[in-house]
């Protein structure tokens, strides 16, 4: 259900296509270093404002929020401790730690920003995003490391509805923006997306969101909210007043940094339960490994969603020795190098 406070505005919206996708991964068996811990996302802790939220023109938007803006007509949140307007029943409505959609203290500092998943397939498929410009384009075929925190709200103070959660959020980079007039679902594949294995029900503290993802070159922009399509995500049971989900998240603590990954030279696939399995990453099927003898002859083609247990393509242990391997991404060659293989 929406709340008494929204209002519409008009927006239009176009996002670029042809930006490879690269959802959440967990990386196995390389190691990732921080080339610097410049954060890319201006305000990403949702401190700096240029209007403290309030009933009143200019409204509690996400847009009060310094640097960040709703790419739709969706309008996502934005809440601070220094707000002090009340709802019709008294209640603090966009104040930290209290608000009109329940009662959490900030991750950091007083201020947060606040969207809705998706409220779909009930109210004409709304869906609310926030969004915001980065300090620097990103670069072609770099590794980036993004991180922000959720807490799913209560929703409670002005609907009595009971809590709803999803196992969903994703974010999506484009070169460009320009905005779109309706709060329909974005219908583009987003670059990163959170474990579709955990749900994000944590409404007690922050549950951390976090991922690396490949970029395609020249990402200026960073939206984040819920891309996926209603039949394919997953939530604990319909609320009481609608038939769809119905599930509010806090955001706070943003992070988006530049990374180095290196490919480990060595493994011991002997089952002791360490350095078993080489280049295995989770859920990025679309990465492909291939691996190399010593005579140049394929050996074995896998996916960083299997990764190499030290066999051949016939299922027979290799002997010791160095391999080569290319680690292929939509078919291009992203890293290539050589891996002893010790048991």
């Amino acid at each position: 259900m929406l709340n008494s406070f929204k209002i519409s505005k008009l927006f239009g919206l176009d996002f670029s296509s042809g930006i490879k996708p690269v959802f959440y991964i967990v990386f196995l068996f390389f190691t990732l270093y921080v080339k610097a811990q410049e954060n890319l996302v201006p305000n990403g802790d949702f401190e700096e404002y240029i209007t403290c939220p309030s009933n009143n023109f200019p409204y509690y938007f996400v847009d009060r929020a310094t640097q960040w803006f709703m790419p739709t007509t969706g309008s996502a949140d934005y809440f601070n401790a220094y707000s002090s307007d009340l709802t019709a029943n008294g209640i603090l409505a966009f104040s930290v730690p209290q608000n009109y959609e329940g009662y959490q203290d900030a991750h950091s500092g007083q201020g947060y920003a606040g969207y809705y998943a998706g409220l779909v397939p009930a109210n004409n498929n709304y869906h609310e995003y926030l969004s915001v410009k980065l300090n620097k384009p990103l670069e072609k075929e770099k590794w980036y490391y993004l991180s922000y925190y959720l807490s799913l709200a209560d929703s409670t103070f002005l609907n009595g509805d009971p809590q709803q959660f999803v196992n969903y959020s994703g974010a999506y980079f484009s070169p460009k923006m320009e905005f779109i007039d309706n709060y329909f679902r974005i219908e583009v594949e987003a670059q990163f997306r959170s474990n579709p294995e955990v749900f994000l029900d944590d409404s007690l503290g922050w549950q951390k969101v976090d991922g690396y993802f490949l970029a395609s070159g020249g990402e200026e922009f960073l939206t984040i909210g819920y891309f996926c399509k209603y039949q394919d995500v997953l939530f604990n049971y319909a609320s009481s007043s609608d038939s769809g989900v119905l599930a509010y998240y806090y955001i706070d603590d943003v992070q988006l940094i530049e990374t180095n990954v290196q490919f480990p030279n060595v493994f011991t696939p002997n089952f002791d339960g360490t350095n078993d399995i080489a280049f295995k990453f989770e859920n990025v099927s679309e990465m492909d490994v291939e691996i190399f003898n010593r005579w140049g002859n394929e050996v074995l083609k896998t996916t960083t969603l299997v990764g190499w247990n030290g066999n051949d393509k016939t299922g027979h242990e290799l002997s010791e020795g160095t391999y080569y391997y290319i680690v292929k991404y939509k078919g291009k060659k992203q890293k290539t190098g050589f891996i002893h293989l010790v048991r």
